[in-house]
């Protein structure tokens, strides 16, 4: 136990010491790795790191989140984004001897085709916009205990018409969990950009540091889940029309915001609130709220669900399907589809029906 707790300080620590000396002022690079991933996290507000399951997508919320029973797991998710741009995912789990669990992923984000011009008007052809994430994992249980830890090497590449952006980044987790209650806290993209799209302008990657909790109800088929992000800043200012901004210049120098806004405002700005409600072990409905997104996308003359979203996963034979709708503002919606499935059981599955198949035909 005292080994441990040495290492849960140890971590908490090395967060704290790598966040506060990356975390400078600069521009926020790769932004893609913010974004949910899978249908089953977008449903739920956008986090999912306090769930602990046999989901293999869950490792990219909290690479300490699935259990060693998520083996031979493959799994594959596609998002329709705004306008032509769109993003997904395929990560697969190969579990270990000693109950740990090995995952590889490829993360991307396409913007689309765009035309381009020069500064005469005249077309120079077309060109298209990615984002690429290699990510491999790894997970496994502190001995004799409930807690398990994970850490994710990022390797990241993204290449707009003729710069091109080069990065490295660690997800690094440690999840308690019993059989209604889990908690876990999460450090996400601390690492550095090796080679930036400019060398005139500093990059950051989008670092996070999460703390979550989530409660199965014994009697009920609910479980809560609480997500407070960006746990080491207090306050998530941005430049907004909605604020008084004074001493505005062209370079964005000199720009005062002043948010008046008290400490409930404040604090939930950093907070996603969801449930995932278990109807059978093979249908599950999933809604969550996104307070700093409704904040973040609202309008002044209009106030319509932004930060809500929803949706559902169904298991059909050897596929698990799921759906995710999310509300991002008044004309954006985002749509994500994923299927995930075990190798072994589809394998199987094939055989089986391929020997009944011949049997019939030999009658």
């Amino acid at each position: 136990m005292k080994k441990l707790l040495f290492n849960i300080f140890s971590f908490s620590s090395l967060v704290t010491t790598i966040y506060a000396q990356s975390n400078s002022i600069g521009i926020k690079s790769f932004r893609f790795l913010d974004i949910a991933v899978a249908a089953r996290t977008s449903a739920l507000g956008g986090s999912s790191i306090a769930l602990y399951d046999n989901d293999v997508n869950l490792i990219f919320s909290n690479p300490a989140s699935i259990s060693p029973y998520t083996y031979n797991q493959l799994s594959v998710t596609y998002n329709n984004y705004i306008a032509d741009m769109n993003f997904g995912n395929i990560a697969y789990a190969y579990a270990l001897p000693n109950k740990a669990v090995f995952t590889g992923a490829l993360q991307y984000f396409n913007y689309g085709k765009f035309n381009g011009y020069d500064e005469y008007n005249q077309e120079t052809g077309k060109f298209y916009a990615n984002d690429l994430s290699l990510n491999l994992s790894y997970t496994a249980l502190f001995n004799d205990t409930s807690f398990s830890y994970g850490i994710t090497l990022k390797n990241i590449y993204s290449y707009y018409l003729y710069s091109y952006a080069l990065g490295n980044a660690i997800d690094f987790g440690i999840h308690y969990h019993k059989k209604y209650f889990t908690t876990s806290i999460v450090a996400q993209n601390i690492g550095k950009i090796w080679k930036p799209y400019f060398k005139t302008y500093p990059q950051e990657l989008p670092q996070n540091v999460a703390l979550a909790i989530s409660y199965k109800l014994p009697k009920a088929p609910f479980r809560l889940q609480l997500v407070y992000n960006d746990l080491l800043q207090w306050r998530l200012d941005y430049v907004s029309p909605l604020f008084d901004i004074q001493n505005n210049t062209l370079t964005g120098e000199g720009i005062t915001i002043n948010d008046k806004k008290k400490f409930g405002f404040i604090l939930v700005k950093h907070l996603i609130l969801s449930n995932e409600i278990i109807l059978s072990k093979n249908f599950y409905l999933r809604i969550g709220y996104n307070f700093r997104r409704a904040q973040e996308m609202r309008l002044t003359e209009a106030r319509p669900a932004n930060g809500l979203s929803l949706g559902f996963e169904i298991k059909i034979s050897k596929f698990r399907i799921s759906y995710a709708y999310s509300k991002l503002a008044v004309s954006g919606n985002q749509n994500t589809i994923g299927l995930m499935f075990k190798l072994n059981e589809l394998s199987s599955f094939f055989i089986k029906n391929e020997t009944s198949s011949n049997s019939l035909n030999n009658q």
